[in-house]
């Protein structure tokens, strides 16, 4: 395999990976909480349940360049 291959693959594998905010442990932490607040404060638990939603999942996750990856380079790479 060549360098630029080498590269290439380890670019693609770095940008479409998952973060910590992903994960199923840190999600399921999320959604109790959230639901935990929403029973004794309905009001609090919407406004929890947006900032998880839109905060959190959304903008946590930061920007990677994915649409590009994955529209226009992955077909390059695949066989």
């Amino acid at each position: 395999m060549s360098p630029d291959a080498n590269l290439v693959h380890e670019y693609f594998n770095e940008v479409t990976k998952e973060g910590w905010i992903s994960s199923v442990p840190a999600k399921t932490v999320r959604y109790v909480l959230v639901f935990a607040v929403g029973l004794s404060h309905p009001v609090v638990g919407a406004a929890l349940s947006w900032a998880d939603t839109f905060l959190l999942d959304k903008m946590g996750k930061g920007w990677r360049p994915n649409h590009f990856v994955d529209g226009k380079l992955k077909p390059f790479l695949d066989p």
